[in-house]
């Protein structure tokens, strides 16, 4: 657990040091080394990690080892895998690399995509940065190896979602389906952008997201009728777990919901110019608030909930910082009033205190840490 605490407080003491506390007035340059250290160090972290840690590393080795030896065709290697992951690691193996460089490599390509994102979407990479160490995106990146590339080949084409270009989105989210096919359910996520904090629009997405709940079982019956696309999960627990995310995690989800809609309320500000308007970060945050109650009994939700935490990460500082023209320049600039600190304050305690409480309870099987050359 002390390496956890460590990496964490040493991303901390970088951030203090390079922002001294201005993180949303510090320079493009500043902005960037913070990223490119804190890429360095998450990636150093996961990518050295022997193959016990995470519940999933070995099993990936495993496949790997088994995809790099095989001498017939890559299509019949591993029949439950998908073709994307599969070349993955048929190329690494014939450059020469082994178990540890795809999940070195994996670490890399997970780690500089969010980080890009965040550079790319967030007023405070700071802040960002910390809610991403925080909340489980991090340590469940030590898992679902497939997925997390999945996700992050959205993040690195995001831009085509901004941009509404719908055929873009549709070819970027079938690229990602060669990782990993739950990356279709992702799709949802383009018509975000139109949300709009209203009454109408939110019991809209409040009665989808309960009709999905409710009729787990019949969506699913539904997607294996038209292609074998998740047969192994069929009755499995990851579908229908009897207690999967807690009740607490659910509560949690919701005060960070309701903290979002204060700030909404209270900012006013047009941020435009961000290509990332506060309500559809609101939806965003509905989703992830309405997946954790669903995730008490379906584990399968956490692939949805995974995907809204760079949302969080990136949304909920650009919530909090109200946007003011300079007089004289008349560029915009970002300030935070005293509601919206408190709002911060709150929202950093809460995140903090659920890293803490990841760690103590060993989400993810990350402890004990160990390095690949103890294996």
């Amino acid at each position: 657990m002390l390496i956890y605490i460590l990496s964490f407080l040493l991303n901390i003491i970088i951030g203090l040091l390079i922002f001294k506390g201005r993180a949303a007035k510090q320079s493009d340059k500043a902005k960037k080394w913070y990223l490119y250290l804190t890429v360095i160090q998450l990636t150093l972290l996961a990518g050295f990690r022997g193959y016990y840690v995470g519940f999933d590393t070995d099993s990936y080795t495993e496949i790997f080892n088994r995809i790099a030896v095989s001498n017939y065709s890559i299509f019949n290697t591993e029949t439950w895998i998908e073709i994307g992951f599969v070349i993955y690691c048929k190329l690494i193996s014939l450059f020469g690399g082994n178990a540890q460089c795809m999940i070195f490599l994996s670490s890399a390509i997970i780690n500089i995509s969010v980080c890009r994102f965040i550079y790319k979407y967030s007023i405070d990479v700071f802040m960002s940065v910390y809610l991403l160490m925080c909340f489980p995106y991090y340590y469940y990146s030590f898992d679902i190896i497939r997925y997390f590339i999945a996700i992050s080949i959205i993040l690195f084409f995001y831009k085509y979602i901004i941009e509404h270009k719908f055929i873009a989105t549709c070819i970027v989210i079938i690229f990602a389906c060669a990782f990993h096919n739950g990356a279709i359910f992702l799709l949802a996520f383009y018509f975000l952008y139109k949300f709009k904090l209203n009454v109408i629009n939110t019991i809209t997405t409040v009665l989808i997201m309960i009709i999905v709940g409710l009729f787990f079982s019949e969506l699913y019956i539904f997607l294996l009728s038209i292609g074998d696309v998740f047969s192994r999960y069929l009755y499995d627990s990851y579908w229908f777990g009897d207690s999967s995310g807690g009740y607490l995690t659910a509560v949690m989800y919701g005060i960070i919901l309701i903290l979002g809609i204060i700030a909404h309320k209270i900012n006013r500000s047009n941020k435009k110019h961000l290509k990332f308007s506060n309500d559809a970060i609101i939806g965003v945050l509905i989703v992830l608030a309405i997946s954790s109650i669903l995730f008490i009994k379906a584990r399968m939700m956490i692939r949805i909930m995974l995907f809204c935490l760079p949302f969080l990460a990136v949304g909920f500082p650009n919530l909090l910082y109200v946007t003011r023209k300079d007089k004289v320049t008349k560029e915009n600039y970002f300030v935070l009033t005293y509601e919206t600190l408190f709002i911060k304050i709150c929202i950093m305690a809460i995140a903090l205190y659920y890293h803490m409480f990841m760690l103590w309870n060993n989400v993810q099987n990350i402890i004990p840490y160990y390095p690949f050359w103890s294996n």
